[in-house]
């Protein structure tokens, strides 16, 4: 590398890239993939796109990322051409232009990359840059399935399922479902689960679909740790375990999935498998308000109208209650009804509270019932 050996230069900076004979030092390993680089080596030119990118070893700078991508790409690089197919896909260092995305796709596709070739099936499937073409999205993403790439066996399996290019066939949906979910693909992991569950395409064993989810638990899928939690919380498949149910929902919530950190919030307020913590129950529920998760948000109203874990605020309840009515939430609607009916500033405003709870009570929600009865 020394003595301005390119490859032996790229080679030098991946070593330096994964801490490979030498500690890991992302600035020393740019530095040796620019010299590289600066050379023509293409694989040098495409990493070095990828640290501008991410900001690894350099100042983040996506014009510069595209500039290396491109002169690697130019030289029949398959992930270079994938890379700059994804930033033109998403306007990112270079202006939009999802034709020119799926023209480098092509490139590198046609060169057996698998990602690309499953991003390609994906184009054609929505019509992305192309016509729409189902048959053609079908025999892409077959292609990157066969060469074992688990994204695109998911995305087969669907097809099957979907009867997407293809006739309808469960059995072959699980097959692919099952070799993506045995690679570790979350998604396929809880799709495969539900296929247990509903006892389609395989026989149902409820056990069985329990154990994919916790697979996918296990994996940080957090929609999957929800669930796991709610199935400890519930005594469903599992032994009832409180303890272990928020342990869940807490890994769930602490990616900022809303539904577990409602559901962690429901934890705290009711002592469930946590001692009892009110300001703690609301932090959470404000993380899932916040994120526009309604039931948080009209919940969350209630908190500050009565002053439950929080000081009362009935400016900002009536704030969290516009924002739940605004998504249709029958409660959201309901208690702002009610709001304006009994004390908006003092002066009621009994027409519009009424229709706010006629919103409510279409959606079959029963106080709302209940009190137009009343009426």
């Amino acid at each position: 590398a020394e003595q301005g050996y390119a490859d032996a230069q790229r080679n030098l900076a991946l070593c330096y890239m994964r801490g490979s004979g030498v500690e890991t030092n992302m600035t020393e390993a740019v530095r040796w993939f620019r010299q590289a680089a600066e050379q023509g080596q293409a694989d040098a030119q495409s990493n070095l796109g990828f640290c501008y990118t991410q900001g690894l070893g350099v100042e983040k700078d996506l014009t510069e990322a595209v500039r290396w991508f491109r002169q690697a790409a130019e030289q029949g690089h398959a992930d270079a051409q994938r890379n700059l197919a994804s930033c033109y896909m998403q306007g990112l260092g270079v202006e939009k232009d999802e034709a020119e995305a799926v023209r480098w796709l092509r490139k590198a596709a046609e060169q057996g990359q698998a990602d690309a070739q499953n991003n390609l099936g994906f184009c054609y499937m929505q019509g992305l840059g192309v016509e729409k073409d189902t048959a053609e999205a079908l025999r892409w993403i077959r292609k990157a399935a066969e060469q074992g790439y688990a994204d695109a066996q998911r995305n087969l399996a669907l097809c099957y399922m979907r009867g997407s290019g293809v006739e309808k066939n469960m059995t072959e949906a699980v097959r692919w479902f099952r070799k993506a979910a045995e690679q570790g693909c979350a998604d396929a992991q809880v799709d495969l689960a539900g296929c247990y569950m509903q006892g389609i395409g395989v026989e149902k064993d409820e056990a069985e679909a329990l154990a994919w989810v916790r697979k996918a638990a296990e994996g940080g899928h957090a929609a999957s740790q929800n669930y796991v939690a709610f199935c400890h919380s519930t005594g469903q498949g599992v032994k009832k375990d409180p303890t272990e149910a928020v342990r869940w929902f807490r890994k769930a919530a602490e990616q900022g999935y809303a539904e577990a950190q409602r559901n962690l919030f429901l934890c705290y307020m009711q002592g469930l498998g946590v001692e009892k913590d009110q300001t703690e129950a609301v932090r959470w529920l404000r993380k899932a308000a916040e994120q526009g998760y309604a039931d948080s948000q009209s919940e969350l109203a209630a908190c500050y109208m009565k002053g439950i874990g929080v000081e009362k605020d009935e400016a900002e309840s009536l704030a969290w209650l516009r924002k739940a009515a605004e998504q249709g939430r029958a409660q959201g609607q309901y208690l702002l009804g009610v709001y304006y009916i009994d004390r908006l500033g003092g002066k009621a405003d009994v027409e519009k509270g009424l229709s706010l709870i006629r919103k409510a009570a279409a959606q079959g929600y029963e106080p709302a019932i209940e009190l137009l009865q009343s009426l």
